[in-house]
């Protein structure tokens, strides 16, 4: 399978669970009343005065700046230590595994958060002194939806993370083991490897794999419960530094007074338009990174988290933007014989079904290796209506698919010589022809047609015809070359629906309901009543 295909374009909202609460008509202190400069929210190394965060910390000073609100973050040196500000790539032609809230982050230099340049994020480089620490606190709490951002942690370096929660006017220490870390390909070019930091939860540390320089690979925390304050302190390794920053996952909610009226705007980002698997599921995770790490993947396909893929082998797969250019694309101009289904296609980045582009289509790539299993699991089941989307089957490609249906608590194996395949031009720009794959369905085999050649992602699509609870499919042949799937509801398409909500409550903390017809912007009187506001996932 040669990698041909489009980049995913910059989307800057995803959806998260997180709520941005925001009071409508009398303004919560600490919240902006403008549009956010910087794509999505993230510390602001340059406050609202206009004081660079390492002219004062360098010097000792206490660091007040924006995070997720007005001067919601205190960065306090906890001793005297040089620090400066850094602008790390992470997007580009070499993004590798970086997650999409890095590689498709834009900032604005004028509050210390980017260049304006795709991928390019202004951290934080703490001190190249043997020892040190930062003190973190954060008026808007550290949450689960939010990221934790150290870059180029190498050499003999090491940093301990300890955690604190406000509690009656006390700062308690808690855990840090359930924090979950991620080794990402920062702005090395590579794929993690074993020379990434090593997480310790136990202790809170992160320490070096490497000896030498890595050259600014990018490792990431999430916290498992809300976060008050944070210290950082550095264990080891003079002359070498680590840049840190902290990142919010959540879409803003921009408020604005405009006369006795005040004006609530937020992206209407939508969602996709017929069902199909959420390769980025709704904690932001996606699925190349868990599968490629011998994980379980749970994702949305006709309900919530109603798909689940096993990997049966420790072969690696690849999903946009783990990798470079891998949307398949079945509209334009060249369609051929593709289906409605896929030619009139809309999918989004922020939930990895594609880039907003009609007729292109996320997929996940299955193995390089000679040999590989996955296994799905329906929760709703797959039916007759439902289409498995393989692409790309060629030169020695084989594969095996077994199908099951739930009978009590087991699993039976049930025969696929009824199964209905079909096969379409995908990508190519060409009508099938006797090299497109070849269906045997008693025993559930699907062989290239096309020995040593590439066709460059045609389409081969396979219908069942009975309701299946789990598929597994193991690939029997073809090292170096990789199959694409994906699963996708056919019978009927969906209105595109906005990915939020506006809701609104009388309280801060609820309960919340739906503005019903509110789309961004929405103007909302001033009444004497103070009215909160939040954005929910659709």
């Amino acid at each position: 399978m040669t990698m041909t295909r489009r980049n995913r374009p910059f989307n800057p909202m995803k959806p998260i669970p997180a709520l941005i609460p925001i009071a409508a008509f009398l303004l919560t202190p600490g919240l902006s009343t403008g549009l956010f400069a910087q794509s999505f929210p993230v510390v602001h190394w340059i406050n609202d005065s206009g004081v660079n965060a390492a002219a004062v910390l360098s010097t000792n000073g206490v660091f007040v700046t924006d995070f997720k609100a007005v001067n919601d973050l205190k960065v306090t040196p906890l001793g005297a230590h040089s620090v400066s500000l850094y602008t790390d790539v992470f997007g580009g032609s070499s993004a590798g595994n970086n997650p999409w809230y890095c590689a498709e982050f834009v900032g604005a230099a004028s509050n210390g958060t980017g260049d304006g340049v795709l991928g390019d994020i202004t951290d934080l480089n703490m001190t190249s002194d043997a020892t040190a620490a930062l003190q973190f606190d954060f008026l808007s709490p550290l949450t689960p939806e939010d990221r934790i951002l150290l870059i180029d942690i190498d050499g003999s370096e090491q940093y301990q993370f300890q955690a604190y929660v406000l509690s009656n006017g006390n700062y308690v220490q808690v855990s840090v083991a359930g924090w979950t870390a991620e080794n990402l390909t920062g702005d090395t070019g590579d794929f993690p490897n074993s020379g990434w930091p090593l997480w310790n939860p136990a202790n809170g540390t992160a320490t070096s794999g490497y000896s030498g320089n890595l050259n600014n690979e990018l490792f990431v925390l999430i916290p498992d419960q809300n976060i008050n304050r944070l210290v950082v302190s550095k264990l080891a390794a003079s002359g070498q530094s680590t840049d840190i920053n902290f990142e919010s996952l959540a879409l803003p909610l921009a408020i604005e007074r405009a006369g006795t009226n005040v004006v609530l705007s937020w992206a209407n980002v939508p969602a996709q338009n017929y069902p199909v698997v959420h390769w980025i599921n709704d904690s932001g995770l996606d699925a190349g990174t868990v599968l490629n790490s011998n994980g379980v993947f749970l994702t949305d396909f006709k309900a919530h988290n109603d798909f689940r893929v096993t990997p049966l082998s420790s072969d690696p797969v690849t999903l946009s933007p783990t990798v470079a250019n891998s949307i398949d694309i079945f509209g334009g101009a060249s369609p051929g014989n593709n289906p409605s289904y896929s030619t009139q296609f809309v999918g989004v980045p922020y939930n990895g079904t594609g880039d907003g582009v009609v007729g292109d289509i996320e997929d996940l790539t299955m193995t390089f290796d000679n040999t590989g299993a996955l296994q799905f699991d329906f929760l709703s089941q797959l039916t007759p209506q439902d289409r498995v989307l393989l692409i790309d089957i060629d030169g020695p490609e084989q594969y095996l698919l077994k199908a099951y249906v739930l009978n009590g608590t087991n699993y039976n194996q049930v025969s696929m010589a009824g199964w209905t395949p079909q096969d379409f031009t995908g990508t190519t720009g060409e009508l099938p022809n006797s090299t497109w794959p070849i269906w045997t369905g008693t025993n559930g085999t699907a062989y290239s047609g096309a020995s040593g050649l590439n066709l460059d992602e045609e389409l081969f699509v396979l219908t069942p015809d009975q309701n299946i609870d789990r598929l597994q499919i193991y690939k029997l042949a073809g090292s170096g070359w990789a199959t694409a799937i994906t699963f996708e509801t056919a019978s009927s398409a969906l209105t595109t629906p906005a990915a939020f909500s506006l809701q609104a409550s009388v309280s801060p903390a609820g309960p919340y309901s739906n503005v019903i017809g509110a789309t961004s912007p929405y103007t909302n009187a001033i009444v004497p009543q103070p009215m909160y506001f939040r954005l929910k996932s659709n």
